[in-house]
């Protein structure tokens, strides 16, 4: 057991093996769920030891008054309708600033306000939230007790940013749509990617390890070879960092994201108006629209939900593809083999090939593993 790991902690399905044990457990697993492409599923590569703990810059914790301070992490099942909190203030796999807020708020909070109604609290990069079980209409109580010593003492552990997250239910739903409240410091936080700065917001969505990242971004773009003369359409944009990718060589280029937020940031990264917000299968005529306006190769780069593509979606990539207006290559990102299996399927019947599925460990200690599939369209 590794220091600071708690043995009741659901968190690291993995962590009793050493990293060659897990990632053949890993390339197994996938060898299973996408046992009809095992002929092109490559093997996972190593990664830096360095890399394999201290590095979850996003995190998202259950707080729990004791008594006498305030405990951090996950719940597990006590009974029935009960659950038990298992405190991880020193995880080994969290990076040295998630540690010091978990610190930080055990320490600072019980002093500066009784009876806090703490729910979460949540790390994105340099940016931290406190989700409260209370209305926005308590915000002009609590911000000014938060915006002293509490705000300097995260500036000193490494945080740029400080936000409230009002949502008087909160439990299986973590935030609370329209009762954000920014307290201190910067708005978005600052996400480096080679030579790159990408602006994210706290509850944007970032894959933890950027080296990881920027591999299945170069991978994606090897294969889809965007230039001039190529329009791509990008779904589940995010903060925009593909979208600049594919930008920064020439394509044409229309995201889609369902978050606010992101489309937010991606407008400030990419540039106005390239995404648009909503869900994929919202957004299907406003695609079909830009497409017949834009000339060029139509390349595709997904990278849906745990759900897979919605049926919508799936049924209009087939759709296009009948009638020979299909992309001529899509790139499939995925942190599901399950659904992804079923989806290359349904596109490998409408005239796709499989050519390569390249797996990433972006969660070591975990048993989760992402694959990108690439199709070609064979005709």
């Amino acid at each position: 057991m590794l220091p600071g790991c708690e043995l009741r902690c659901p968190g690291c399905s993995h962590r009793d093996l050493s990293q060659e044990e897990s990632l053949r457990a890993k390339q197994e697993w996938l060898g299973r769920k996408l046992a009809k492409w095992s002929s092109v599923i490559e093997p996972l590569e190593e990664l830096d030891s360095r890399h394999r703990l201290n590095y979850r810059e996003k995190a998202c914790l259950h707080a729990r008054w004791n008594g006498s301070t305030w405990e951090f992490g996950f719940l597990i099942r006590a009974g029935y309708f009960e659950y038990d909190l298992v405190p991880i203030p020193n995880c080994p796999v969290h990076s040295p600033r998630t540690r010091k807020a978990v610190r930080l708020c055990s320490e600072i909070l019980p002093g500066l306000f009784p009876g806090f109604p703490l729910a979460f609290l949540a790390v994105s990069g340099e940016l931290l939230t406190l989700v409260l079980k209370a209305p926005l209409s308590r915000a002009e109580e609590i911000v000014p007790l938060l915006k002293a010593d509490f705000a300097g003492a995260l500036s000193q552990a490494g945080f740029s940013g400080f936000y409230l997250n009002f949502h008087p239910s909160a439990g299986n739903r973590v935030f609370a749509t329209r009762a954000w409240k920014h307290v201190w410091g910067k708005e978005l936080g600052e996400l480096r990617l080679g030579s790159d700065i990408f602006r994210y917001g706290p509850s944007s969505f970032m894959q933890v390890l950027a080296g990881t990242h920027e591999r299945s971004v170069k991978d994606a773009f090897d294969f889809l070879q965007p230039e001039t003369g190529t329009a791509i359409v990008d779904l589940c944009s995010g903060i925009g960092v593909t979208l600049s990718a594919w930008s920064r060589a020439g394509a044409r280029i229309l995201g889609v994201e369902l978050n606010g937020e992101a489309v937010r940031c991606s407008d400030i990264n990419v540039g106005a108006d390239l995404c648009l917000r909503g869900k994929a299968s919202d957004r299907i005529p406003q695609i079909d629209s830009w497409l017949e306006a834009v000339s060029g190769k139509f390349l595709l780069y997904l990278n849906p939900t745990r759900m897979g593509l919605e049926p919508e979606v799936l049924a209009w990539l087939i759709a296009r593809a009948n009638r020979g207006a299909g992309p001529a290559k899509i790139a499939y990102l995925s942190c599901n083999a399950i659904s992804q299996a079923t989806d290359l399927s349904e596109l490998e019947n409408a005239g796709y090939a499989v050519t390569r599925i390249i797996p990433y460990d972006f969660f070591p200690q975990t048993h989760h593993v992402e694959t990108l599939a690439t199709l070609q369209w064979r005709g």
